[in-house]
């Protein structure tokens, strides 16, 4: 039976524990490149997923002056990465003001539920309803 996986190999001492090292460092060092590289490109940072709160149902009927702030700062990120205009930005708020104050009250978001309920059909739904 050939080992399948680099500790295998170790445990079984096939190579010397300097040769595991090196490996385990090698892609420790190769990894840490990926993401760097991948962060550098993709336009989706930290500050982004952290403020996407404002697409949170419960937020939206709870606390829609914390949801405009996070929508802002997502703006800004989007901006900031060419991957909306800045022109488009008032447009957007102005919609979801509109759309915070036609679903604040709607029982589908005030009985959301995180693990149950979906999200993307949720919102689909409530969007394809107001037009």
């Amino acid at each position: 039976m050939l080992p399948t996986n680099v500790f295998t190999i170790q445990i079984t001492k096939k190579i010397s524990d300097k040769d595991f090292y090196s490996v385990k460092a090698d892609t420790k060092t190769l990894l840490i490149a990926v993401v760097k590289k991948l962060l550098l490109k993709a336009p989706i940072r930290y500050g982004l997923v952290r403020n996407l709160a404002w697409l949170h149902p419960l937020e939206i009927c709870g606390n829609q002056d914390r949801c405009l702030q996070h929508l802002n700062r997502c703006l800004k990120i989007v901006t900031d990465a060419q991957q909306v205009n800045l022109s488009k930005c008032d447009k957007i708020i102005r919609q979801y003001k509109e759309f915070g104050r036609e679903n604040s009250a709607n029982p589908d978001f005030q009985s959301f539920v995180v693990g149950e309920s979906c999200l993307d059909e949720l919102l689909y739904d409530s969007l394809a309803n107001a037009t």
